[in-house]
């Protein structure tokens, strides 16, 4: 090996990254002690590899050969890479390529040189900053649903408070008169009226943040009531059969948690 050439074989073997060469085939020629480590292998392991056989997802794979077909029919800038290496011991890592053209003595394309870049960790921190994020955006949409039930939840309050009120004053007057159909239909409007008022307050425990209190009771009437709700809600083309036992254990719940 001639001076300058062992020289190059130092600044190689020194270099924190690994460096790779490959040919057009993807099968790896030279590869450096950094890239050795990377992956796991002793030295001359790779050599007679191909760049594909580091790779564990078949669709990568295919991906990879895509790509390094098109480098070497258009020969565009090539540009960074990231993909996922399977190390010696099965460990899968995340590398960044960063390529480069090798050219004979005749100016043909012969095969690629590259820097390879472990980015494994930097990947995990990307992720779990993205995570982050995401969870305090979900964090602030919260927040605002929170304001945004709150303010609807009082004004909404205020109304029923209303509607509740003068349908108390009615339900007295029909039954002063003995009107029976009356005050069934009256009871009905202040039982929906107050199952509304719980709602409400569930809404607005809600947009507090507060514990709501729970009280023992038998679900069954509840489940009925919460049932005939959703079957006024729903197409009447859809059927809602119940089997509700009524002999079920009471529970410790807010009622309108349940609703």
């Amino acid at each position: 090996m001639t001076p300058d050439a062992q020289r190059l074989d130092s600044l190689l073997a020194a270099i924190p990254h690994g460096v790779q060469e490959n040919d057009l085939n993807g099968v790896i020629t030279y590869s450096n002690m950094a890239h050795h480590k990377m992956l796991g292998y002793e030295p001359d392991e790779l050599l007679g590899k191909t760049i594909f056989d580091l790779i564990y997802d078949p669709e990568e794979k295919k991906k990879l050969k895509d790509y390094l077909a098109y480098l070497a029919a258009e020969q565009p800038e090539p540009t960074p890479y990231i993909t996922k290496n399977l190390c010696k011991d099965g460990r899968l890592i995340t590398i960044q390529v960063d390529w480069a053209y090798q050219y004979n003595d005749q100016n043909d394309l012969i095969g690629f040189a590259s820097i390879i870049s472990d980015i494994t960790k930097q990947k995990i921190a990307a992720d779990e900053a993205k995570a982050f994020s995401e969870r305090l955006r979900q964090s602030q949409k919260m927040e605002a649903l929170g304001q945004l039930t709150g303010g609807i939840a009082h004004d909404f309050n205020n109304i029923l408070a209303s509607i509740l009120g003068y349908a108390d004053l009615t339900l007295d007057a029909v039954t002063a008169m003995g009107e029976h159909d009356l005050v069934r239909y009256l009871t009905e409007v202040i039982d929906s009226g107050e199952k509304a008022r719980d709602l409400i307050a569930q809404m607005l425990a809600f947009a507090r943040a507060e514990p709501s209190e729970a009280t023992i009771l038998t679900p069954a009437p509840l489940l009925k009531e919460a049932i005939k709700i959703l079957q006024s809600a729903i197409p009447s083309s859809i059927e809602i059969t119940t089997n509700i036992d009524e002999d079920t254990s009471k529970i410790s719940i807010e009622p309108g948690q349940l609703h």
